[in-house]
Parts: structure tokens; C-alpha cells; sequence
């Protein structure tokens, strides 16, 4: 039997309540709907706190909140760098009108790889200076390893005495290594383990192993095949010593060995030393070359700091000259 028009449905029992015709709606509401009943909203994450150093360095200049959260986020990231870098930031914002927002440049500055933190003096440094006679330059270096490789300095400092035990010259040997491991050139200081070995292996004498550490220094990126290739040539050897005295100068500048070993009987081999001189004169003019560099750096960094000095004093004056006598 059909039903009239404008009659409801006929509810039967346990039947689940029909919406009215024409409605368009669902009593228990769409999926998403009784989903976004369902699930609780998240809360949100709350602010890591601020390092303690840069807490004491943001409320001492009253630096805005957003700007020391910024600072907080590139400390964590220069965790090598932090105590160089506080310290510099410490000096920069002394006596600055607004040092939120000089501090949001060298935030900046901080994330292009531009900002320099301060050299700071380190006990350990002064001793190993004290200990090889380094003089001040190569101090000067070593403290900036130390500046910037804060985390890394127990094994930067064991590596480079290890090295200057067996330098002739031990402040231009460290001079040269600080400056190569601050310019990209070393990754790390060169690791002298394999070297060691060697020099137990085959017994060499004073001379040979001071020329077997400059090899090492002068091919860090590929001194463990230099120095498997010299072991050939040493195991092939009676004097162990002058073979690796008559190839030096050819690793030096950077040649590969020969492969088939040398024969130190040879009247060449015992007259060989073209190499050594060669050598000599490359260290020389790098040496040279890295003195004249450091000269014009210093010089570079002393006309920096007395132009920072003669620009604390304009504003120093410039603020005692705004006061109201009393």
C-alpha cells in the first residue's frame, strides 16, 4: 500500500529515527565533523629556555625577547665558537644606543659565516708556547684554533705537540699549521699515528723522522697512501733512513714514488740531493709567504681596533656633551 501524500513514515520498532525527506542533513553529523569532535587539539611546544650565558648577556642590555631567542637558536649551532663569540658580542654592545637591533646584524652576519668571534687567551696555549719557545705569533694562532674549535681542543693541542716535538722550527711549524687548519685548508690537525709507526718500524734516525713529519704535513689529504708506498720502498732498503732522506724532497713537492723501489747501492742514490734542497727552498718561501701575511694581518687588526676605540670615544664624548650640567 503506498503512502499519501504528506503522511510521515511509519516507525517501526529497533528502526533507527529517518531524517525528514528533503532535509539534506544527518542527524550524527559528516565524518570530519564527529573526527574533529573526537581528536583534542595539540598543545603547543613551549620555548627552549635560554642558555644561561646568553640569558646574562640579553637582560644585562635589555634585548628583546624574539632577538634573544634568535641568539639562543645560533649559539646552539656554534657550540666551537660560543665562548669567542659571547665574549665579542659582550664588547660590541657596550655603549650602543639599541643593541636589539645591532645584535640582530650580527645574528645575521652569524648565518652568512661573516661574524668573528674574540681571540681569547687559553692556559693550555700559553704553556705549549712556553714549552717549544713558540714566540707570540704562533701563540696568537693557537689561541684563535682554540677560539674557534672550542670542542675539539684536547685533541688539537695533544696533535700539535706531537708535531712540534719533531719540528726544526717549531713556531713557524705552528704558525703554518694553525693558519692551514683556520683557512679550510686541514680539516684537522694532520695525525701523526701512522708516521709513528713507521718511524718504530724501520728505526729511523733524528733526521729522517723530522723529514717524515714535514712529509706528513706537507700531504695531509693523502699521506696514509704516501706513506704505505714509502714503506714499500723502506722494507726494500738496507738504510732505511737515507732512502727516505733521498725521496723527500720528491713527496715534498708532491710527486708520487716510483714503483719499483729505490736501490740504495747506487752511487745516485748516496748523491742524491737535489731533492733536499728543493725542499729546503719551498719551506723556505712558504714560510716567507705566511710571515707576510700574518704581518699584514696584525697590522689589519690593529688599525681596526684603535678605529673601534676612537669610535667609543666620539660617542662617549658625544653622550658626556648631551647631559644637562648640574
Amino acid at each position: 500500500m503506498g503512502m499519501m501524500p504528506g503522511m510521515m513514515p511509519i516507525m517501526m520498532p529497533g528502526m533507527p529515527p529517518q531524517p525528514h525527506p528533503g532535509s539534506g542533513t544527518n542527524p550524527l553529523g559528516t565524518a570530519a565533523e564527529v573526527g574533529a569532535q573526537q581528536e583534542p587539539k595539540q598543545p603547543e611546544q613551549p620555548e627552549p629556555p635560554l642558555d644561561p650565558e646568553v640569558r646574562q648577556l640579553c637582560e644585562h642590555f635589555e634585548i628583546e625577547a624574539h632577538c634573544a631567542r634568535l641568539l639562543n637558536q645560533e649559539m646552539d649551532k656554534r657550540q666551537d665558537s660560543k665562548a669567542s663569540d659571547l665574549a665579542r658580542l659582550w664588547e660590541l654592545l657596550e655603549d650602543v644606543g639599541s643593541p636589539t637591533c645591532l645584535l640582530a646584524l650580527k645574528i645575521e652576519e652569524m648565518k652568512n659565516g661573516e661574524f668573528r668571534g674574540k681571540i681569547l687567551q687559553d692556559r693550555e696555549v700559553e704553556a705549549l708556547a712556553l714549552n717549544f719557545d713558540l714566540g707570540s705569533r704562533a701563540t696568537s694562532k693557537l689561541n684563535e684554533v682554540v677560539s674557534r674549535r672550542a670542542t675539539r681542543k684536547g685533541e688539537d693541542l695533544v696533535r700539535m705537540e706531537r708535531i712540534l716535538e719533531y719540528s726544526r722550527e717549531p713556531g713557524p711549524t705552528a704558525t703554518l699549521v694553525a693558519e692551514r687548519l683556520l683557512d679550510g685548508r686541514y680539516t684537522s690537525i694532520p695525525d701523526l699515528g701512522e708516521a709513528e709507526d713507521v718511524m718504530r718500524k724501520f728505526s729511523l734516525d733524528e733526521d729522517a723522522k723530522k723529514r717524515l713529519v714535514e712529509i706528513v704535513l706537507e700531504r695531509a689529504d693523502d699521506s696514509s697512501a704516501v706513506l704505505g708506498a714509502l714503506e714499500l720502498h723502506l722494507e726494500a732498503s738496507k738504510q732505511a733512513s737515507e732512502t727516505l732522506r733521498a725521496v723527500s724532497g720528491r713527496l715534498l713537492a708532491g710527486k708520487d714514488l716510483p714503483d719499483e723501489p729505490w736501490d740504495d747501492r747506487r752511487p745516485s742514490f748516496r748523491a742524491d740531493g737535489d731533492h733536499d734542497r728543493e725542499r729546503d727552498r719551498h719551506q723556505d718561501r712558504e714560510r716567507g709567504r705566511e710571515r707576510d701575511r700574518e704581518r699584514d694581518r696584525d697590522r689589519d687588526e690593529r688599525e681596526r681596533d684603535r678605529s673601534r676605540e676612537r669610535e667609543r670615544e666620539r660617542r662617549r664624548r658625544s653622550r658626556s656633551r648631551g647631559r644637562p650640567r648640574r
